[in-house]
Parts: C-alpha cells; sequence; structure tokens
C-alpha cells in the first residue's frame, strides 16, 4: 500500500539513514544540521492521511553565519506502509507553504530553498506515532474563555491610560506634605494639603482633584516636589522639577481605570474602509484592530488575542472570540487586515501560529536581573473569589499562593519564598491565575506570555522570538 505523506511525520517518528534503516524513536524537537545551516523541527499535527498525506511543523531555521529565524511549514509527501512491523518510510517529502511571522515576503524565498535542502528525503516511522499525531478539534488548544471583557476606553485624542492596581494605595513621602501612589507605574502623587494629585505624563505635569479627571496642565508645582528624597524611587520625577518648558506639546486626555483596560486611541473621529471581498470595514486611523460589520454596523476589536464586540464604540463590549462572524475567515491575507487572521479561530494562520507555541523562547530576564520595590512593608489584599493575595503597594504584579510568592513581568513568571526574594524563574504560569475574575486589578497577569501565542485564534500574531509583555491592554 502506497500513500503521499508529509514531512512532518518524518520528524514525527523514526529518522532513517541514507540505506533507510531503522533508528531510534525521536524527541521532539529534533535537530538537522549541515554546512548551509541547521533546521530544529518540533512536534507535527498531520492534517491529513488518505489519498495522500498533509501536515504542518513549527520550526527553528539558522542559515550559516546568519541569525536564527522561527516559523511553521506545510509538508506532503508518499508513504509506502508495512502492515507487518507497522512501520511506515516516507519519501519525496516536499515544503508545500511557509508561514514566517514579521518577516518581509521578499527575505522568505532563500530561507524557505534552505528548509527544503534540510528537510531528510527519507523516514521511516511508527503507525502508531503517525496516529498519534493526526489533527483533531481536542489537539489543538483552543482560547481560554473571556467571560467578561476589560473596560475599553476610545479617545478620539492623545491620551494615556492612567491604571492603577485598585483603590488608590498612599505612601508618605518623608518629609514633605505629598503621598506617593504606589499601585501604579505612573509618578503620581497627592498633596495632603489640598487633596490634589499631580501627574507626570509625557514630560508635562498634570493636577486634579479627583482622579477620574478633567486634568489640566501645571507649569508650577507645590514647593515640596523640591524636596523628593535622593533615592531611585524619584529619580526620573526629580529631572522635572521644576516643569520643563515644553514647546508645542499636546496635553493628553488622562482615561483612569482601577481594573484591566484597554484604550483605542483614534486619530480624529474614527474612520473606516472595506474589506475587499468581504462585508467586513477596518479602522483606518488607529494602530488598534477595530472592524465593523455592514449590515448591522457591530464593532469588533481585537486585543491581547481576544476578540470583544458591541453595538457602537461606547459598548457595551461582550466577548466574541467564539462567536466571530464567518467573514473574519474571508479576510485577504495580503490585506492591511491580514494579520488578524492568526486570531481568527480555524485559519491556517491561527494553527500556525498554535505551532509556533512549541518553539523554546528566549527569556527576556534571568532572576538575576529582578527585584521588586515596595514603599514600605509588603502589603497583600485577597483576590476577590481566590484564596490567591496580590501586593498593593507596589507597581509590580505579586500574588501570593499558599506560601509562594510569584512575580509577572515582561510576559515571566518568577518564584521566591518572600515577597522580595530572592527570585527564581517559574516553570511557568500557575494555573489557579485562571480563576483570576476581570474585575480583579491583577486580571492581566492572565495575558501574560513568552514567546509566540499558544492558542488557535488566540493572539498568535502578536507574538516574536523572545518574551513579550502581554500583560498590559495598553503601555504607557
Amino acid at each position: 500500500m502506497r500513500r503521499p505523506t508529509p514531512l512532518v511525520l518524518f520528524a514525527l517518528s523514526f529518522l532513517v539513514g541514507g540505506s533507510g534503516a531503522l533508528a531510534q524513536a525521536l524527541g521532539w524537537p529534533h535537530t538537522f544540521q549541515q554546512p548551509s545551516g541547521k533546521l530544529v523541527l518540533f512536534e507535527p499535527h498531520v492534517d491529513s492521511w488518505d489519498s495522500g498525506i498533509v501536515w504542518r511543523q513549527a520550526f527553528q531555521l539558522t542559515p550559516a553565519g546568519r541569525p536564527m529565524t522561527i516559523g511553521a511549514a506545510s509538508f506532503e509527501g508518499t508513504t509506502s506502509t508495512n502492515t507487518e512491523t507497522h512501520i511506515i518510510t516516507i519519501t519525496g517529502t516536499q515544503v508545500t507553504g511557509t508561514y514566517f511571522p514579521g518577516l518581509d515576503a521578499a527575505a522568505s524565498p532563500p530561507l524557505v530553498t534552505l528548509l527544503s535542502s534540510l528537510v531528510p528525503p527519507t523516514f521511516d516511522m511508527a503507525l502508531e506515532r503517525l496516529v498519534a499525531y493526526m489533527r483533531t478539534p481536542a489537539s489543538m488548544r483552543q482560547a481560554p474563555n473571556a467571560t467578561s471583557p476589560p473596560v475599553i476606553l476610545v479617545s478620539s485624542s492623545p491620551a494615556v491610560l492612567l491604571r492603577l492596581k485598585g483603590q488608590p494605595v498612599l505612601t508618605a513621602v518623608p518629609k514633605t506634605r505629598l503621598k506617593y501612589v504606589a499601585n501604579t507605574s505612573w509618578p503620581l502623587f497627592e498633596d495632603s494639603t489640598n487633596g490634589h494629585f499631580y501627574l507626570l505624563a509625557n514630560n508635562l505635569w498634570l493636577e486634579t482633584n479627583r482622579l477620574e479627571g478633567p486634568w489640566r496642565r501645571v507649569t508650577r508645582l507645590p514647593e515640596d516636589f523640591r524636596h523628593l528624597p535622593a533615592d531611585d524611587r524619584f529619580t526620573a520625577v526629580r529631572k522635572s522639577v521644576p516643569p520643563p518648558p515644553v514647546r508645542g506639546s499636546t496635553v493628553p486626555e488622562v482615561l483612569y481605570a482601577t481594573s484591566a483596560a484597554a484604550v483605542i486611541l483614534f486619530d480624529g473621529p474614527p474612520a473606516f474602509a472595506p474589506i475587499t471581498g468581504t462585508q467586513l470595514e477596518r479602522a483606518t486611523n488607529t494602530r488598534s484592530p477595530v472592524f465593523r460589520l455592514n449590515p448591522g454596523g457591530t464593532y469588533y476589536y481585537l486585543v491581547v488575542g481576544r476578540w470583544f464586540s458591541a453595538p457602537s464604540l461606547k459598548g457595551p463590549w461582550s466577548d466574541a472570540t467564539s462567536s466571530l462572524p464567518t467573514d473574519f475567515s474571508n479576510i485577504p491575507p495580503d490585506s492591511p487586515a491580514g494579520a488578524v487572521l492568526a486570531a481568527v479561530p480555524g485559519t491556517t494562520q491561527a494553527e500556525d501560529a498554535a505551532l509556533l507555541s512549541q518553539v523554546p523562547k528566549r527569556p527576556a530576564l534571568t532572576a538575576r536581573q529582578v527585584s521588586v520595590t515596595y514603599l514600605g512593608t509588603p502589603q497583600f489584599a485577597p483576590v476577590e473569589g481566590t484564596t490567591m493575595q496580590y501586593a498593593t503597594n507596589t507597581a509590580d504584579k505579586v500574588l501570593l499562593i499558599g506560601a509562594v510568592y510569584y512575580l509577572s513581568r515582561r510576559g515571566q513568571w518568577f518564584i521566591a519564598p518572600n515577597p522580595q526574594g530572592p527570585w527564581t524563574t517559574a516553570p511557568g504560569a500557575p494555573e489557579v491565575i485562571y480563576t483570576i475574575p476581570p474585575s480583579s486589578p491583577v486580571y492581566t497577569v492572565t495575558y501574560a506570555s513568552c514567546g509566540y501565542g499558544g492558542y488557535v485564534g488566540y493572539g498568535g500574531y502578536w507574538g516574536y522570538d523572545g518574551c513579550e509583555e502581554y500583560e498590559e491592554f495598553s503601555t504607557n
């Protein structure tokens, strides 16, 4: 019995020498190297094995003397099966498609040629292995359910997101009448003499008597700002005291939130353009992936790999990942909106993104680089509806789970026996974090990810070769 088969299979099972003799079972990943370069293949997904065999596989490809590139490829080939030994021989393997995230199309042909040259021409594999790698819906990880959206804020002018982890945690600044807001990454102070708040944003000082606003620019600060302590916490702030002259600068709108939040910034009134072959329109004057479906005018927004929809940009927003209109699958890959296909469940691009989750990540941080600064003694508050607690007087996301402290930083997880450390690298995110409710100030740690998105239709296109900070919906 002879049938076409994929290269994926070759990596799946047993590698054969040039003579075709059976080698030992391959583990994952497996490396093939020649003077021209090195290929590392990861666990495959077999799409079909009928009249022909087709599969996909993630890989690392390193041309000789050049940097490593990550991608995913589709393969097919020819197989012959020994029904007595249950061994399948794969020959004539061909690369039928490739996906190099973030790589210019003109740069891919030499890499495809190198990939094809590094794939061994013949493999033997066990029939049982092939069957195990047949792709089924259960074999591809699905996006976690998003029971409710983050706070989604929209602005048609320059804006900053002032996000606090819960209500303000105020800590006295020694030898002044100022208080420092500890549970935000922004330089935010309260003057206890009048209750006014002062925010340093984009080299501008803003003032308000309510954190919800409105805010106004100020060019004079209370005298106590001249007496900020000479320590690392206030180094950047002291450089802006007194307020430096800033000409022609636009005063941003301050959007305030005390829980997970996303910001959609338009450059003027929202503008949309049709997407060929669909009833969708894409927003053209924002960097956020915002779409409008006609007829009906429903809005769709992709943030950190999850889709939300609303009848208007003002909301209310609800989860749409599992009910995305089929027209999203019809977006042309080469269109300006084509990148979102990696986050559309069921598309080839989404499955490629899931395959890329197998590729090892280069940690952006080592444990030695990690430390946490608290304002005073570490303070913790319960995470509503769970047994976890979170640190309230630091801008970092520190969780107390049982007797262990967890730190989420730039998409990586670290653990320590004490809130101050010493920190060591954790093998991954603790499963219990996925019970954190969206209303919690630390809910965004459930989006922390290192490397490529690991879920079908769950933000694969956000990834890159390394660790990414997925915890914040909107950067400062």
